[in-house]
């Protein structure tokens, strides 16, 4: 998770301390320490993506015609699904 949030910063053009401050974050360390372990709570994940304009999305992996993708989106105290 922690290198695709990476990737997204470089092609966003970006920064972490620019991302921190968009997400919200008090601190930058908030961004840099679960990108830096590549482990991370899903609703960080969602709020960091949120924030380079990207949604974080499920798709199923084998027999994928037919089975919709989840969008995961913040819904300010928790999380909610978007079929």
């Amino acid at each position: 998770m922690g290198l695709a949030i990476k990737e997204i910063i470089h092609q966003c053009r970006t920064t972490q301390m620019a991302l921190a401050e968009k997400a919200g974050y008090k601190y930058v360390s908030a961004v840099t320490a679960p990108i830096a372990r590549n482990d991370m709570h899903v609703s960080s994940l969602v709020r960091m993506a949120e924030a380079l304009g990207y949604d974080l999305v499920l798709v199923k992996r084998e027999n994928a015609e037919g089975h919709p993708s989840i969008r995961i989106a913040s819904a300010g105290k928790g999380d909610k699904l978007n079929e």
